[in-house]
């Protein structure tokens, strides 16, 4: 039987002492952590881009529809309440959307436009890690109008109109970091029905647009 000479025995306790002590600052290998949270309350503000579809009828008739592009800025306020996320939130774009329209008659043309528009709606989300699935609804605000040229001397009867309407739709959100956070929304916007003076007053000129928004903002 072979014995350990006496001068290796400290030496081999201190290394047994050294491993064990090391053992305290490792962590437990079955330790799991948990997704980062993101900061989802308070204010924030970004910027959107995107494309919509305009539909413009006269009088109930078959009118026209074309598309346009659209951007601007928005500002907004959330908190968690209930395992959901509720808030406000105010937008305001241009758009360039501006199309020529059938006319009654032959000798004339005409043309209709939406060069701006704004909302102000309430949110609703649920966040799941980095990402948020929420709806949104108000109240909307159009800069639209158009013209009426007739063809025979270019004499042009213009016109303009604030229309107050509503619009709805749902998004989704990425959080890159606590602060920057991106976002894809659909929002389906209708500015009602009003009659519109030209040359002559056509009625019931409705107007109303299917939008896609991509986006970027900041929380705060």
């Amino acid at each position: 039987m072979k014995r350990i000479p006496m001068l290796a025995l400290p030496v081999l306790l201190l290394g047994v002492s050294a491993a064990s002590a090391t053992d305290l600052f490792l962590p437990a290998p079955d330790l799991e952590y948990g997704a980062p949270v993101y900061a989802s309350s308070g204010w924030y503000a970004g910027a959107t881009l995107g494309a919509h579809k305009v539909d413009i009828n006269i009088d109930g008739a078959d009118g026209t529809d074309g598309t346009g592009t659209l951007g601007g800025g928005f500002i907004g306020w959330s908190t968690p309440m209930g395992g959901a996320n509720v808030g406000f939130e105010a937008d305001i774009e241009a758009t360039s959307f501006r199309k020529s329209l059938p006319c009654n008659n032959v000798d004339w043309t005409c043309e209709g436009y939406v060069n701006g528009m704004g909302s102000l709606r309430g949110r609703l989300g649920v966040s799941f890690d980095a990402f948020s699935v929420y709806g949104t609804a108000g109240l909307a605000l159009g800069s639209v109008g158009g013209s009426t040229t007739y063809n025979a001397d270019g004499e042009t009867y213009p016109a303009h109109q604030f229309r107050l309407g509503w619009t709805a739709g749902a998004g989704i959100e990425a959080n890159f970091s606590d602060h920057w956070f991106g976002r894809l929304e659909y929002r389906y916007t209708d500015y009602g029905s009003a009659d519109v003076l030209f040359d002559e007053v056509y009625p019931a000129v409705a107007i109303n647009s299917h939008a896609i928004r991509i986006g970027a903002g900041y929380r705060f």
